[in-house]
């Protein structure tokens, strides 16, 4: 499995390689389509018909138990960048953090959408230069 975890729990005598595989990959990403491709099956619904097996279901179920103090869910991962954002030592990391939230959030965004009800016209303050914006009526 990924390397950063140490796998506790074996996968039990009665899984193929691939079906033990399949578990795996699926539990460290949440990706049926990516773990369906690396354990080697054809389709993510043959994948799907595995992990309804008892036996692989239950090698699903042990495999999270044992993983559940390190996977952190979205709410966990923003508490923490929150707390880090309000008690960090140094500022940089404060900032950092703050842009995160703010990204969670929506709040920052390389595009920006204008939609106008009608028609603008934006001059500069010196009137050389003029914008139509918006609708034709």
């Amino acid at each position: 499995m990924a390397d950063r975890y140490q796998i506790a729990v074996h996968a039990p005598e009665d899984l193929t390689n691939r079906q033990a595989k399949l578990v795996e990959e699926y539990v460290k990403s949440g990706n049926l389509t990516e773990a369906t491709r690396l354990a080697g099956y054809t389709s993510p619904s043959c994948a799907q018909r595995q992990l309804k097996k008892a036996h692989v279901a239950a090698y699903v179920t042990s495999l999270r138990a044992q993983l559940a103090p390190v996977i952190w869910d979205a709410s966990e991962i923003i508490n923490r960048i929150q707390s880090l954002a309000e008690h960090g030592k140094q500022e940089q990391t404060k900032t950092k953090c703050l842009e995160l939230l703010a990204r969670t959030k929506a709040m920052l965004t390389d595009k920006v959408k204008l939609e106008l009800p009608r028609r603008v016209l934006i001059r500069a303050p010196d009137n050389s230069t003029s914008y139509e914006l918006g609708h034709k009526e």
